[in-house]
């Protein structure tokens, strides 16, 4: 099959995937949101494997699981907000694993273990805030699916962009193919359409939308690049083969991965 077709393809039906999960219901993006968090922790310790390091896998994608679930049972009102202290409780597991795990370098494996759930769970854990909070009424998407569609075509605009019109490499030593005309380019057109998304995702004002568009290009911008860094030095192109013609889920998540948790704190600030 034509590389282009496949993409087209699999980009087509992941993304009406997720957005029937988002729009469903609460446990709908619950069951999402474990597939994405569970993969992504998979291959982003495989990446680190890669190096020769030796985080605990198992263990990661467990505790992503647990810290997954408190917070979907917590949005579902099942326990109170105190509860969630409980996320500590396999951070302190994955700590304490130095008593029963006889292997070198056991710092290390702890250390990127931890990282991994922190760079993967943090932004996942905070996207059902996003859908249930102070503004919303039950369940309501419309603040997650605004910030997926800027960071979607912020991605779009900047890639094919860069690809038609670009010659001036923004990082040549990570991402030899982005280019300073697709960032502009993609900037534009995200900040444009945060404006038409006003419109529609009234939750939230077109001031807002529009702050929302600037957290974006400039967070979705240093995930892309924080990853390259990290299939780079692991001698790799893509994350994974999760989705065929795109590559892993943190080759299409690494965006949101780092701009969800600052549009959260914009909106924790000011709003919610």
């Amino acid at each position: 099959m034509n590389e282009f077709v496949k993409r087209t393809l699999t980009g087509a039906g992941f993304l009406i995937v997720m957005l029937l999960a988002v729009l469903w219901s609460l446990t709908s993006l619950y069951i999402l949101l474990l597939i994405v968090s569970s993969v992504a922790l998979y291959e982003i310790y495989s990446i680190f494997k890669l190096r020769e390091y030796k985080p605990f896998t198992t263990l990661g994608i467990i505790s992503g699981i647990i810290i997954t679930s408190l917070v979907f049972i917590n949005r579902q009102q099942y326990i109170e907000d105190k509860y969630l202290c409980l996320i500590l409780v396999p951070f302190i597991a994955i700590w304490f694993s130095f008593f029963f795990v006889k292997r070198g370098y056991i710092i290390d494996s702890i250390i990127i273990t931890v990282f991994g759930l922190i760079y993967i769970l943090l932004p996942v854990s905070l996207i059902p805030f996003l859908t249930q909070n102070t503004l919303t009424n039950g369940y309501d998407p419309q603040i997650f699916l605004g910030t997926l569609f800027i960071i979607w075509i912020y991605d779009t605009a900047a890639y094919l962009f860069g690809l038609l019109v670009g010659k001036h490499k923004m990082a040549p030593r990570l991402s030899p193919k982005k280019t300073w005309e697709g960032f502009v380019a993609g900037a534009v057109t995200a900040f444009l359409c945060s404006m038409i998304i006003s419109r529609y995702f009234t939750l939230l004002d077109r001031l807002d939308w529009m702050i929302i568009s600037i957290v974006i290009i400039l967070f979705s911008t240093a995930g892309d690049l924080f990853e390259s860094l990290l299939k780079r030095e692991a001698g790799i192109k893509d994350s994974g083969k999760f989705l065929p013609g795109h590559g892993g889920i943190l080759d299409r998540f690494d965006s949101v991965f780092l701009s969800i948790p600052f549009v959260f704190l914009y909106l924790f600030i000011h709003k919610i």
